[in-house]
Order: structure tokens, then sequence, then C-alpha cells
């Protein structure tokens, strides 16, 4: 389900943010204010207070965080866009929030996750995940799929 219709059927403002970072990141990348390589996260969502309120969990947690606008604007930060999966810092997403280009999200989003796949080991009959490669190591996966 997508934010937007999520938003309406539950007639709750959304936040969105922790989509755009793999899961185990968000236990080893976070960073003390102030660090040169603290990661950035887009928050979406239409209302302020709660997006403020977010941004302040995330600092506590140890990222920098990116409003990123409207849970519409929110698909600049889905699969396939320069900012998924890469862990930037918050210089490098707000450049890169501009320039996401939704007619590549879908080819990317594919290159991206071949990508990953290829780096974790799975059960060879049923594709399950048996070990997830180090959080850098995705990290890593992804931004090649964005290099120029």
């Amino acid at each position: 389900m997508n934010s937007t219709r999520a938003e309406t059927q539950i007639g709750r403002p959304v936040i969105k943010v922790f989509n755009s970072i793999v899961s185990n990141a968000l236990a080893e990348a976070g960073r003390p204010a102030g660090s040169r390589d603290r990661v950035a996260l887009p928050i979406s969502g239409g209302d302020p207070k709660a997006k403020e309120i977010v941004a302040q969990l995330l600092d506590r947690f140890g990222f920098d965080s990116v409003d990123a606008g409207t849970i519409a604007e929110s698909w600049r930060q889905q699969p396939g866009s320069p900012v998924y999966g890469v862990n930037p810092t918050k210089e490098e997403l707000q450049k890169w929030l501009k320039n996401v280009d939704r007619s590549s999200l879908v080819t990317n989003r594919e290159k991206g996750m071949k990508a990953q796949f290829s780096l974790e080991h799975r059960d060879s009959r049923t594709g399950a995940l048996i070990k997830r490669a180090d959080y850098q190591t995705l990290v890593n996966a992804h931004r090649s799929v964005h290099k120029k």
C-alpha cells in the first residue's frame, strides 16, 4: 500500500522515514552529532510537528534528517532512487533528493536488488535469507547502481 493511500485509509498523518535504510544499519550506523560520516534519513509527511518529533528521535538514534517534502513526494526515497540503501550524509541526501529521476526507479531498483542478493547467502531451493551481508557491503552495492 502506498503511503498516500495509507494516510487516507487510517485517517491520520503518515511520516515516512525508515524505508530508505537497510535494517542492520539502524543498529550499527548511528553516530554522535557532528560526526563526518553521520548518516541522514529523509523525512516525508504533511504534518510539520510530527516531522519535527521524528527528526528529534532520529537525532537520539544517531542520525541526521532532511525534510523530503510531503507524502506525495516520498517516491523520491523509494527503492531505486539514489538515496535508497546508500546511507548518505546530510549533504549528499540534500543534493540527491533534488535529482531523483522517477522514470529510472524500477530499473535501478532491480539493479540494486540484484547487487544486494548477489552478496547474501540464500537457500538455493527456497531463496530464503540465511546470512545477510554486513550493512556497509550492502550500502556499497546500492551506491554502485548510481555511479556514473
